[in-house]
């Protein structure tokens, strides 16, 4: 299931974080990133659409990426990916 950019700048907005960018690879099994700002941390969450899984990541110290958490989402609806996100 393919997210919509507004409806995740939205969901982004209301819960008091910046979407700094938001790429979506339609032609690869409808993937995309999404990179969010809040109180200077940054936040990446990757939806991997061939594999089904939904991965968020926060920023550490030396500029990586630390996995948070990783959920399946191969069954997710739009509303599901905004609730989990």
């Amino acid at each position: 299931m393919m997210i919509d950019k507004n409806d995740f700048q939205h969901m982004a907005l209301t819960n008091g974080f910046c979407l700094e960018q938001f790429t979506d690879f339609k032609e690869f099994f409808l993937s995309w990133t999404a990179l969010l700002k809040k109180n200077g941390d940054s936040y990446l969450i990757e939806n991997d659409g061939r594999e089904g899984w939904l991965i968020l990541y926060s920023e550490n110290s030396n500029g990586g990426w630390n996995e948070v958490e990783k959920v399946i989402s191969h069954k997710f609806n739009k509303d599901d990916y905004l609730k989990k996100c």
